[in-house]
Formats: C-alpha cells, sequence, structure tokens
C-alpha cells in the first residue's frame, strides 16, 4: 500500500524507489477539513476511475487491469455543498512492464535519478574534455619546439654550407663554380640567399 498525504503544494507518495505493482492500493491521508474528497485516477491520460473518499474508508484499489506502462496520474478534489473548493495534485508514478511485471516509481524522483545520472555524465566529459584540451595544449607546444629546432638546424645548416662555399671558393685547385650551383650539389635548392 503507498500513502499520499495531501498537502497545499504537490502532493507525494510516501515511497521514493522504484516498488512492485499488482493491483495499485493507495491510502491517501486527509486534511482535517470538512467536506467530500474524491480522487480521480487516470492511466496515459485516459480516465479509469473516480472514487470516494471518507475519513473511515481512505483506501482505494485500482486493479491490475486498469494499469499498463505508462503515467498514471491522478488528483483528489475536495467538495463542499457539491462544489469543487480545492484540487490536490498528486505526483505522477511512472510505470514499467518488464515480462508482464509492473512496477511504479514517482515521477519527480525518476527525474531526479536521471538528472543527478546525467550530471555525473557530464561531470565525468567536461573532465575527459579538460585532459584533452591539456592533451593537445602539450602536443601544440611539442610542435612548436619541434618548428623551432627545425627552423635552427636548418639555419644552422646554412651557415654551414655558407662557410663551406667560401672555404672552396678561395682554395685554387677545388671545383669553384657558383654559389647555387655548390648548393645544388648538396640537393639544396631556392632559398639559400635568404638565409644568412
Amino acid at each position: 500500500m503507498r500513502k499520499i498525504e495531501l498537502t497545499r503544494g504537490l502532493a507525494k507518495y510516501d515511497v521514493r524507489e522504484p516498488f512492485p505493482v499488482g493491483d495499485l492500493e493507495l491510502y491517501v491521508g486527509l486534511p482535517m477539513i470538512s467536506g467530500e474528497f474524491r480522487l480521480v485516477g487516470f492511466m496515459n491520460k485516459t480516465k479509469i476511475g473516480e472514487f470516494t473518499l471518507a475519513r473511515d474508508h481512505n483506501i482505494i484499489y485500482i486493479p491490475r487491469k486498469s494499469l499498463s506502462a505508462g503515467v498514471f496520474s491522478c488528483y483528489v478534489s475536495h467538495y463542499v455543498n457539491g462544489t469543487e473548493v480545492h484540487r490536490y495534485n498528486v505526483e505522477n508514478l511512472i510505470i514499467t512492464d518488464l515480462n508482464d511485471n509492473l512496477s511504479a516509481m514517482p515521477e519527480i524522483e525518476l527525474i531526479n535519478s536521471k538528472l543527478t545520472e546525467l550530471t555525473d555524465k557530464a561531470e565525468k566529459l567536461e573532465k575527459q574534455l579538460t585532459e584533452l584540451i591539456t592533451s593537445f595544449d602539450k602536443r601544440a607546444e611539442q610542435i612548436d619546439e619541434l618548428l623551432k629546432a627545425t627552423t635552427d638546424t636548418r639555419a644552422d645548416l646554412l651557415k654551414i654550407f655558407k662557410w663551406a662555399y667560401k672555404v672552396e671558393s678561395e682554395v685554387p685547385f677545388l671545383d669553384g663554380g657558383t654559389e647555387t650551383e655548390f648548393y645544388e650539389k648538396f640537393g639544396i635548392k631556392g632559398d639559400n640567399d635568404n638565409e644568412q
């Protein structure tokens, strides 16, 4: 049996975790005010019953055959002299069907558990993204260092080749030739004039 305590806000069930459902048995805690109370129940927005509640008999039974997978919703109306004076909204129950066995869970708790699950997942993804960004930043630094080292090494090699050409051009019994021809012997083309 599940208990519902009527309050001015959203009335909640006394259980906050999933529970098995056969016939849905509900005890409705009525406020200490005069009048008549009726619970109206819906399964997937289809009305499945209207039950009059009394102080000495405020337990209702909703047969299993009226329930299915989906959303069970209800409200309790308070009547005075045949006129509805207040409607107490009750949180929805999410009913699931697993191999013809029904279980129910208050919708707010289901939403909260999903929210917690999604929050945890978002935090894990954020951590992975931060690690990935850090990894990319480190790789970018390494690439910058390699580019600088390559540029520095290339500049040093060009200096060595310029020195070698100068030596070759000053020694009379070596081949000679132009600076461009000298560089081409070693596979250096194009930008020998740009580097100092």
